[in-house]
């Protein structure tokens, strides 16, 4: 009653319903069926369908999210995220991981994914995870076995043989978790990436700990900032992976509903906790432009928290959540960099910003190109062994780990195969590829000789509004579009060849005073 007159409701009395069975027909209405436009799948969609049939139900084959209608009724989802538009958009909302990794060659992960989001009519899409067609037929075989009067139950199995070794499962169920929110998110992943139940045991037990820390009296039942001093850091930089762990496994029969109360009590006093740990919060949505990574970490958990406890529960303070992350989010997706200069740190907000855009379907950030100015960047940024040349708070890198953390996506947004060979370069050929679609991998000598990355322009703006840590301030005198960011100099891609890094920026956050500095020689 309070939350529908506007007042903030402090906690929920009772969990949300929830439907863990899945009817392939809903009101009448026959099943939709999305699956690869590859020939090499036809023979599991043709006994998919013909199994089906003989159950009496008669799936209708369609293309698109919009013609499987996944609101109204259940869709079938066959392939991985690379082939299959309705599983691409519940794999960047982290309600499944099928790739061209997980399950792997010939494996399956036969799934039920429970309202998902944005579409949250109470249907439910059966996904039939496979990272290739030899994983399609043993992965239908399993859904019609599973099938009963036209239901099919709650399902997380991985197969055609245990995806998790006997060894590994019994090492996971015999262990205890931590007393933190991060075990949830471990476990959970295990899970939806195995279909191993001794990890959603393992993720169950992390939840009665931590509701036990959010119980009256506990550790973490006190609200406003001494609540918030006591979140560990692990829990707000990972928050918006925590949110989304929980909202693919709020399903989970495992779960009895007392414990989805408690559960689900603590993490909406996590999600209102994080306010607190938000740089800048009350001045987001007042000429928004690049943001930092103190204040996005906590602030895409927070949006991620509110999506669910809106849609579910309507609580009337999420929507000021939401429209926070929105400003915030939509004005960093303008540029390719964000106000830190230190080449670790500028990685964490634009990653936070990638994930906002791929989760809400905004694609703006990668129709502008900026996907690829900031690759580029990471290239140029680092000598030709793939590290990353420490300018502001960051050291110098002894392993190639930033470009493994922003190629990818590169990659699989572009088509380059520049960026390709450049990860099998760096990891001595031993790099995996989440994303892999054939995409023939090609030297790019484009990164050899001189590369200039120009200033972004909201960036810019931003170094040029003012100090950043109260240090002495006079504009510059460069325009924008004689403003560089980096230039890089690079003799090949051998080992010992020469590379060196010029620095065109000594402001904004987590600078060091090393403009117009030489940060990097190799030879």
């Amino acid at each position: 009653a309070a939350n529908e007159k506007g007042i903030r409701v402090p906690q929920l009395t009772s969990p949300r319903e929830v439907n863990r069975v899945t009817p392939l027909v809903v009101e009448g209405r026959q099943p939709a069926l999305i699956a690869p436009d590859d020939p090499a799948y036809a023979p599991a969609v043709t006994t998919l369908i013909t199994g089906l049939q003989a159950a009496g139900i008669s799936p209708e084959q369609v293309a698109t999210i919009e013609q499987a209608d996944p609101a109204h009724r259940t869709v079938i989802c066959m392939g991985s995220m690379l082939n299959n538009v309705l599983i691409e958009r519940l794999y960047w909302n982290r309600y499944t991981f099928i790739d061209a990794l997980i399950p792997g060659p010939g494996n399956y992960i036969v799934q039920t994914v429970c309202d998902p989001y944005p579409y949250n009519g109470g249907t439910n899409v059966v996904v039939l995870g496979c990272s290739d067609p030899a994983g399609a037929e043993p992965a239908v075989a399993r859904l019609l076995e599973l099938i009963e009067n036209g239901l099919l139950p709650y399902a997380m199995v991985g197969g055609p043989e245990p995806l998790v070794p006997e060894a590994t499962a019994a090492k996971v169920a015999a262990s205890e978790p931590n007393p933190t929110l991060t075990e949830l998110t471990d476990n959970v992943n295990g899970y939806l990436s195995t279909g191993c139940d001794a990890y959603a045991q393992k993720a169950v037990r992390a939840m009665r700990v931590v509701a036990a820390l959010y119980a009256p009296g506990a550790e973490r039942s006190a609200t406003g900032t001494a609540a918030g001093r006591k979140l560990p850091w692990p829990e707000e930089t990972s928050s918006w992976e925590i949110q989304c762990a929980w909202d693919a496994f709020d399903e989970c029969p495992l779960i009895d509903e007392q414990l989805r109360l408690d559960f689900t009590n603590a993490m909406l006093a996590f999600t209102r906790e994080l306010l607190n740990h938000v740089s800048g919060y009350g001045a987001i949505g007042i000429n928004d432009t690049v943001s930092w990574n103190h204040t996005t970490f906590p602030l895409l958990g927070m949006h991620f928290g509110a999506r669910y406890f809106k849609r579910y529960y309507g609580l009337v303070d999420m929507d000021e959540y939401l429209q926070k992350a929105e400003a915030c989010f939509t004005a960093q997706s303008r540029s390719w960099k964000p106000q830190e200069d230190a080449d670790s740190y500028l990685t964490l907000t634009t990653a936070h910003s990638q994930v906002y855009s791929l989760a809400e379907n905004d694609m703006r950030y990668f129709e502008a190109g900026n996907m690829e100015k900031y690759a580029n960047y990471m290239v140029g940024i680092c000598d030709n062994l793939g590290l990353a040349s420490g300018f502001g708070d960051s050291g110098v890198s002894s392993r190639p780990n930033l470009p493994q953390l922003v190629l990818p996506l590169g990659l699989w947004h572009s088509g380059d195969g520049g960026y390709k060979w450049l990860l099998s370069h760096y990891t001595n050929g031993t790099w995996q590829n989440p994303y892999e679609r054939g995409i023939e991998p090609v030297r790019p000598d484009r990164f050899t000789g001189v590369n200039v990355f120009m200033t972004d322009p909201q960036v810019y703006d931003y170094l040029q509004s003012g100090p950043t840590y109260n240090e002495p301030f006079a504009r510059a005198d460069v325009p924008l579009e004689e403003s560089f960011d980096k230039i890089s100099f690079r003799e090949n891609w051998e080992a010992g060849g020469q590379y060196l890094l010029l620095d065109g920026i000594a402001r904004g956050k987590h600078l060091h005073y090393d403009g117009n500095s030489i940060i990097e020689f190799v030879e």
